[in-house]
This record gives C-alpha cells, structure tokens and sequence, in this order.
C-alpha cells in the first residue's frame, strides 16, 4: 500500500524553497526535493510539472505573501508619502529575496512571458497603491495608480532610494 503523506503538496513547496536558497536555483532540482521529502521523483512531477513550475510557484506564494503584507501594514495608513514607503519596503524586500534568482535563471521567465507576467505584477501592485490613495486623499485617478506601479517596480529593480522617489510621487499626487 502506497504511504499517505498529509499535506504533500506544502511540505513539497517548503523543503523546494529551502532547497531553492541553499543550493541556488541553478542546481537545485526535483530529484533533491524528492529525496528531503523521502518520496519519488514521480510523486513530485505529479504536483509540479517542471523544475520551473515548482519555482514559479514558490515565487508566486511569497509574491502573493507580499502584497497581503502591503495591504495589512497600510490598512490604516494616513499619511499618503509612509503609506507608499511601506508598499515600495515591501517591494524591495522580495525583490532582494529572489534578486540572485531573476538575474540567474531566465527559464522562469521565457518560459511565462514576460510582458503578461510583468503587467500582471503592475496590475497587483496597483491594489495596495489605490488602497493608500484612496485612504489618504479619498480620490484617484486610474492612470496616475498604474504610473505609480510601473514605476515603483522599476526602481525596485533597480534598488532606488525610496527618498529619490518620494518627491516626485508626492507631486505627481498633489
């Protein structure tokens, strides 16, 4: 009789991620994950497709992660300039989790299409961006939350000071 493992699935996406960080994502691989959570490489294939697909997965948890995070720590948020500081920390925090990732593997990416994937994360990004908006000047204007998206997750990338920033989102909001 075959062995019953509760929860297979989320002990597979945490001994991957723990895999994933340790090893790097360029040699970390499905017959390691297999072996920390002492099944066979087929039963992780049957929830994960590819060594991609299991990343892309992990990534995106921690990505959906994020943005309960921004939306909780500005829930309440009054002031419009620390409200999108909070959102662009949190930004730069899983962009520095996964840095050495998206610069390392473009398999993720090629894969996926970049340009549906990046929209998607704009369009993401925009929720807790309008929240703040909203919350602070009680009006917003649809363009004006997707610049401030498009940008914020361009500096992140690039690891701009959100004080470089600041300025010009508050007069882009005025």
């Amino acid at each position: 009789m075959p062995k019953v493992i509760e929860n297979l699935r989320e002990t597979l996406l945490q001994e991957a991620r723990k895999e994933m960080f340790e090893e790097g994502y360029q040699t970390f691989n499905i017959r390691q994950v297999a072996a920390r959570c002492q099944v066979a490489v087929g039963t992780v294939y049957n929830y994960f497709p590819s060594k991609e697909m299991l990343a892309a997965t992990i990534i995106l948890e921690d990505w959906m992660k994020s943005l309960r995070q921004m939306k909780q720590k500005t829930k309440e948020e009054t002031d419009l300039e620390t409200g999108l500081e909070i959102i662009y920390q949190e930004l730069l925090a899983f962009e520095q989790l996964y840095h050495q990732i998206f610069i390392s593997s473009t398999a993720i990416y090629s894969k996926y299409g970049s340009r549906k994937r990046h929209q998607k994360l704009r369009e993401q990004l925009e929720q807790p961006i309008k929240q703040v908006v909203l919350q602070t000047k009680g009006e917003t204007d649809p363009f004006i939350i997707t610049f401030i998206a498009e940008n914020l997750l361009g500096a992140s990338q690039e690891r701009t000071e959100f004080k470089k920033l600041a300025g010009i989102l508050m007069k882009i909001l005025s």
